[in-house]
């Protein structure tokens, strides 16, 4: 859920994996905002995501990179205008689009959030 104070800006980040030699980009969006809310992006970076209390921790030197996917922690930065409002929540749609060669490609429905922005 998001909840978002009328004035404010909050940050929301979101853990993509490129998988199965996927080596573009993931353009995200976020469709169907409250009035006076803006979604910005905010810029991807390429966290060591180590995978914990599983088998990767008895791997030792082994390329985990063969087991797991490439991760990165994608941002949005949504701002909420002074007068911006909502009185029950609302669902807002995660839209990623994959970017392969310049080339954007269809978008792809992630996620229904619930969001308030509250006075």
């Amino acid at each position: 859920r998001l909840n978002l104070k009328a004035g404010q800006s909050k940050k929301l980040s979101v853990i993509t994996e490129r998988e199965e030699g996927f080596e573009g980009e993931i353009a995200l969006r976020l469709e169907d905002l409250p009035e006076g809310v803006e979604a910005l992006p905010a810029g991807s970076i390429d966290p060591d995501v180590a995978a914990t209390g599983n088998v990767f921790e008895t791997l030792g030197a082994i390329d985990k990179s063969n087991f797991r996917p490439d991760r990165r922690v994608d941002s949005i930065v949504l701002t909420a205008s002074e007068d911006a409002g909502t009185t029950m929540p609302r669902l807002v749609r995660l839209i990623a689009m994959p970017i392969v060669g310049g080339q954007v490609g269809d978008p792809l429905h992630v996620q229904d959030i619930p969001m308030m922005v509250v006075k």
